[in-house]
């Protein structure tokens, strides 16, 4: 919703409490205010209220009775309104001394709001979007009677004004049937206060003896009548011109962040600054030329003009970074360099002839709270309360400290809970390596618990859920096996937190023996696999109950820190006997009946022991989930299950994996080299792999495995999905080097090349009906393609049958 039209009528509402007026920023609710810069105008200017327990309110409900009051609030402001009274009563259920007689007396009179059939008015009850909206039409001029606005499609004429004039502009999920919420009036009600007052010029009734002739004209905007011009730019009179003269508004300013932004005052205070929407948002780096594309699809343009000066500024954290002119943005967008990065917000504005002309960078950075500073009550000073931080702006070894307190937005919705310790994320001012660090805003982190199985140079799985690292990643180190909390910005991970390792619920044993001293008392040895794979060798204390030897078996177990002990208990009916595990199958069955003797699901463990030629534990490999598992036939295996398997170990299970026929594998998609606790080195790269586009993984060791690029026949693959050999032995394809793909005609597509200035053709070629293309990037992503597109300047390699007729092609793009 656009925030920028978010105001605050706040709705008194229907109650006997008594109100305070406020800002939005000093309601103690303020978080949970959506429209923030509409409560904070119309509670500057008196026409909505908090509470007086500093709240304001936000989502409940508005009475009709506290409608009428808003109503007057706006027509005749807060003081006067405050003094309407009621001769008499209005409707039958309101008393000339209820509380909001006579603001309910006040608009009968005017003609703004009418009761029920039955001569009521309920004023506890509530009312619609479109019942309020009504209310606010005829506040700016509008005749009930003469725009239809009574009657039993009343709400249709409402709603047809109303949305054509803007009431509802910045609810994107307005519902005018819906029972209007405190804020949803005040967004209304701010809308109204930009809104141009009309009138009818025109409007008579004669009477000839019992016939009664009217006549009505048409609602016609107010020319300005006053020296009062908020809004300079049109001749007309809108609501706040003509009842709020000390409100002002300029239009062209910018917020802490360099957005361009609106500034409201009232009485020559400033309320506040408010952020205009922006047309595009990123919070990942994205080419210049993507970044055109998308401009131009939003209905948006860039200014090219050569003679143009300063078109264009890119802030970055609120510091003017760059400025183009026209001819610097011609060339800027025709490149592939990139923008913004990982978990950096890009903003791209537009001004109002729909051209983008700012750039708006956000660099977010974690901070450790070191201190929490609370008030003292026995100063002068009305509040101390801060939090002493240490932001890391250039790497863990590298921090900066600083202090907040309640002027750095946010700080309000985070302090009563701090912690020393706690993570939080800041946008601080500026350049991050200015000496005097500025912080314009505090929030929590979105965070991941879990611990790291495979990293890499750019990104870290967490319990095998892949994570990118954000451009400004604090530098905490952590590696494969740690375990901690993950703190995310925009999605992407930007500090990490190790917490101590988690102990399993259960282990198994491989072997077990004991030592006796010289006076015969025995020790008790077992080598213990966990649930993550790992191995160690461990002193038992009891085994079901007994000092004695443990054998082989899946246990459940209970450590004792101090003694370095462990109790273990048998988990009944683990073992399962010989069993066939087949990937993306959720039943394991007995390897002999075929019968289903365990269900796994996405969260099963699978724990798969490799044990040495003298029966003891070589290696263990580990699986999350019925779909990674590698399918094994006739193993031996133990569960714990619990309804579902939760764990499973097999012994010396064999994994069954097949070759794909064709592979094409794109060399610049090559990633930093991977280091996994189970799968060793490796890279990955985009490849399309029987006809599907998908990501590998190459075992480092492998012969070329950093040069890898192109088509290849022969593969061979271990049970961890990790490719061993890739060979190109009898791959029957053509590659053509920089030519023109031209789109297919005549069932032919032709290859072109310029020589000396003349169009050369390279080859032309038929294809099989159901021919498959394939078009890679100069960053090596991997796209389908078309026969029935044309491509210039780029490398085709194709395939061909017995016929000679073309089945894929592999498009490759030159820089």
């Amino acid at each position: 919703m656009k925030k920028f039209l978010s105001l605050v009528l706040a709705l008194v509402m229907a109650m006997s409490l008594v109100t305070v007026s406020a800002g939005a920023k000093d309601f103690t609710d303020a978080s949970d205010i959506e429209y923030d810069d509409a409560v904070a105008v119309m509670s500057a200017v008196g026409v909505v209220d908090g509470y007086t327990d500093g709240s304001f309110n936000p989502t409940a409900t508005l009475t009709r009775g506290a409608a009428a009051k808003i109503i007057c609030n706006m027509i005749l402001g807060p003081t006067t309104a405050a003094a309407l009274s009621a001769d008499s009563a209005p409707y039958s259920d309101v008393p000339a001394n209820h509380v909001f007689a006579g603001y309910i007396s006040y608009c009968q009179q005017q003609g703004i709001i009418s009761g029920y059939a039955d001569g009521t008015f309920r004023p506890a009850g509530t009312l619609t979007g479109y019942a309020f909206m009504k209310m606010l039409l005829g506040a700016l001029g509008y005749d009930a009677d003469i725009e239809g606005y009574t009657g039993p499609n009343w709400s249709i004429a409402v709603a047809k004004r109303a949305l054509n004039i803007g009431l509802d502009d910045g609810n994107d999920e307005f519902v005018g049937t819906k029972a209007v919420t405190r804020e949803e009036a005040c967004l209304y009600a701010f809308n109204a206060l930009q809104a141009d007052m009309v009138e009818y010029k025109d409007n008579s009734t004669i009477s000839i003896g019992d016939i009664v002739i009217s006549n009505k004209s048409t609602a016609t905007v107010v020319n300005d009548k006053n020296s009062n011009k908020i809004w300079k730019d049109d001749d007309a009179t809108q609501f706040a011109e003509k009842y709020f003269s000390k409100l002002d508004v300029d239009e062209d300013e910018h917020d802490d962040f360099g957005r361009p932004a609106t500034v409201w005052s009232y009485d020559g205070d400033e309320i506040g600054t408010y952020a205009k929407e922006p047309v595009l948002t990123y919070t990942e780096d994205v080419k210049y030329t993507d970044v055109n594309d998308d401009v131009d699809d939003a209905g948006y343009e860039f200014n090219t003009d050569k003679d143009a000066k300063k078109v264009l500024t890119v802030y970055s954290n609120g510091s003017p970074k760059q400025v183009f002119s026209g001819e610097e943005v011609a060339e800027l967008i025709k490149k592939t360099d990139k923008l913004g990065g990982k978990g950096v917000q890009v903003e791209l504005f537009a001004n109002s002839k729909d051209v983008i002309d700012t750039i708006v960078m956000v660099y977010t950075y974690a901070a450790e709270i070191t201190s929490v500073v609370e008030d003292d009550k026995d100063t002068k000073r009305k509040d101390e309360s801060a939090l002493e931080l240490t932001v890391y702006m250039d790497g863990a070894d590298s921090n900066t400290d600083t202090t907040i307190d309640k002027d750095t937005e946010g700080f309000e919705a985070i302090y009563a809970d701090a912690e020393e310790g706690d993570i939080v994320l800041v946008t601080p001012k500026g350049d991050k390596n200015d000496d005097d660090v500025e912080i314009l805003t505090v929030a929590l982190a979105e965070t991941v618990e879990g611990e790291v199985t495979s990293v890499s140079a750019d990104w870290v799985k967490i319990d095998g859920v892949k994570y990118e690292l954000a451009a400004e990643y604090s530098g905490a180190k952590f590696n494969v096996k740690d375990e901690g909390t993950f703190y995310l910005c925009n999605g992407y991970v930007i500090h990490y937190v190790e917490d101590e390792a988690a102990e399993g619920q259960y282990l198994f044993v491989v072997r077990g023996g004991k030592d006796e001293d010289k006076f015969g008392k025995a020790t008790y040895y077992a080598e213990a696999v966990f649930t993550d794979g790992t191995s160690e060798t461990i002193v038992t204390k009891k085994v079901d109950g007994e000092e004695k030897e443990v054998g082989m078996g899946l246990y459940a177990f209970k450590y004792d820190e101090k003694k370095d002990t462990y109790t273990l208990t048998s988990v009944k009916g683990a073992d399962l006997g010989k069993v066939d595990i087949t990937k993306g199958k959720t039943s394991i069955k007995n390897a002999e009946t075929a019968k289903s003797v365990a269900t796994v699901n996405s969260k099963t463990v699978f724990v798969n022991i490799k044990l040495d030629d003298d029966e003891a534990f070589d290696d263990a490999t580990v699986y999350t989930g019925y779909k990674k598992v590698s399918t094994m036939e006739k193993v031996q295996a133990y569960a714990v299950i619990d309804g579902t398997a939760e764990y499973v170990f097999t012994i010396d299970g064999e994994a069954k994996n097949d070759s794909d026929d064709l592979i094409y594998v794109a060399g610049e998609s090559r990633s930093e080299l991977i280091s996994d606790k189970d799968l060793g080195d490796y890279y990955t790269y985009n490849a399309i792999v029987g006809g599907k586009i998908v990501e590998i993984m190459v075992d480092a060791d492998m012969e070329d495995a950093d040069e890898l690029n192109g088509l290849y026949d022969s593969a061979s693959i271990n049970d961890d999905e990790v490719y061993t050999k890739l060979q190109a032995k009898d791959v029957d394809s053509v590659t053509e080097s920089a030519v023109n793909f031209k789109k297919a005609a005549d069932d032919v597509v032709t290859l072109e090349k310029t020589v000396d200035g003349k169009t050369v053709k390279v080859a032309a070629l038929a294809y099989t009906n159901d021919v498959t293309v394939f078009v890679i990037d100069t960053d090596g992503d991997i796209a389908t393609g078309s026969i029935n597109r044309n491509y210039s300047n780029v490398d085709v390699t194709y395939v061909t049958n017995d016929d000679d007729e073309v089945t894929c092609f592999y498009i490759e793009k030159l820089a």
